[in-house]
């Protein structure tokens, strides 16, 4: 009886010692912001990257919408995940997310109504369909860029408001990013290109975040900011901060 018991209490031991684990390699969520075609989560780890990284699943009504792949970059770090949902769902719909990494659940984060005041209703824009990053139909339609990676180059078209033809404006090879590195968090960014989008005149600059994500600003032809980041290597993480 003697051995048993003491054989129960490893046991025990052991499965409190994997569950402390798994709570250790859990994100530290910092926001979430639901909207009815993505969703942005902001976190910081709190311990080390499970292996294979995080996926978050959106559920709705039980189904998976849409999910994304974060490696992470260690403890401590604050982080930006956008899931993009493979469909648009109706106004206040119910959304849950769900974290797992190396293979065991992690989290369930609070559901949330999303959000649609960001989406507009019509036949989707065309134009959007040939391959650029920023091809959000509620935002990109009119857009003064168009984005393109390629085999890790970024491209940057400048758009004529007028005929809506591009111009090769700025583009920034793979090996200039790995030789200006990832700042630290007290430097922020740091600079990588800089020019005007050729119709316009308006600047075009683009910046290394401290997050290891690029950042795009730049202006419509009347003076309207328009804003992108994205996480290196995830373009399809590409979000808006001005639109």
């Amino acid at each position: 009886m003697y051995y048993l018991l003491k054989g129960h209490n490893r046991l025990r031991s052991l499965i409190f010692l994997v569950m402390l684990i798994i709570a250790a390699c859990a994100p530290n969520i910092g926001s979430i912001t639901t909207f009815c075609t993505h969703i942005i989560i902001e976190y910081k780890l709190n311990g080390p990257v499970p292996p294979g990284g995080f996926t978050f699943n959106a559920f709705h009504n039980g189904r998976v919408v849409g999910s994304a792949s974060e490696n992470g970059t260690g403890p401590g770090v604050n982080r930006r995940v956008v899931i993009r949902l493979n469909e648009r769902l109706p106004d206040n719909s119910l959304v849950e997310v769900r974290v797992r990494g190396g293979g065991n659940p992690l989290a369930a984060l609070p559901a949330q109504t999303c959000d649609g005041s960001d989406t507009a209703a019509g036949p989707p824009a065309t134009n959007l369909f040939d391959g650029r990053i920023n091809d959000y139909q509620d935002r990109d339609v009119a857009a003064p860029i168009a984005i393109y990676v390629v085999d890790g180059v970024i491209r940057i078209f400048g758009i004529d408001p007028d005929d809506g033809n591009g111009h090769l404006d700025l583009e920034i090879p793979p090996d200039l990013l790995e030789s200006i590195g990832v700042p630290s968090e007290d430097q922020h960014h740091f600079d990588i290109a800089s020019g005007n989008i050729q119709a316009t005149g308006q600047a075009l600059n683009v910046y290394r975040l401290w997050t290891g994500e690029i950042q795009i600003n730049t202006y419509y032809h009347d003076g309207k900011s328009y804003s992108v980041i994205w996480p290196v290597g995830l373009p399809d993480g590409l979000y808006h901060l001005a639109a």
